[in-house]
């Protein structure tokens, strides 16, 4: 360093007699904290109209937890019963 101070470089804005200063007047507390003014029904604000969000809406809903599946199938070509019908049958593709 060339010896020059550095606090010559800081501003008195920051300085801890400034701090002092902004705090040294006495904080009020908050009136009628205990009992709040009752308000009349006119002088409240009411939520507004809540509008569609933007974008198309999902086409399929989601499914809870427990909830049942769907119902099995009945095939056409087997005759069985299970969750596949006649295009996605084994049965042709055994013989």
């Amino acid at each position: 360093m060339s010896g020059i101070e550095i606090l010559r470089f800081v501003q008195p804005y920051f300085g801890s007699n400034h701090f002092r200063h902004t705090y040294a007047s006495a904080i009020r507390p908050i009136l009628n904290y205990d009992m709040p003014e009752v308000y009349e029904p006119e002088e409240r604000v009411l939520p507004g109209i809540p509008r569609p969000p933007p974008g198309r809406p999902p086409k399929k809903r989601i499914c809870g937890a427990y909830e049942k599946e769907r119902r099995p199938m009945k095939c056409s070509n087997c005759k069985k019963i299970g969750n596949h019908n006649k295009a996605t049958c084994r049965v042709l593709m055994l013989e």
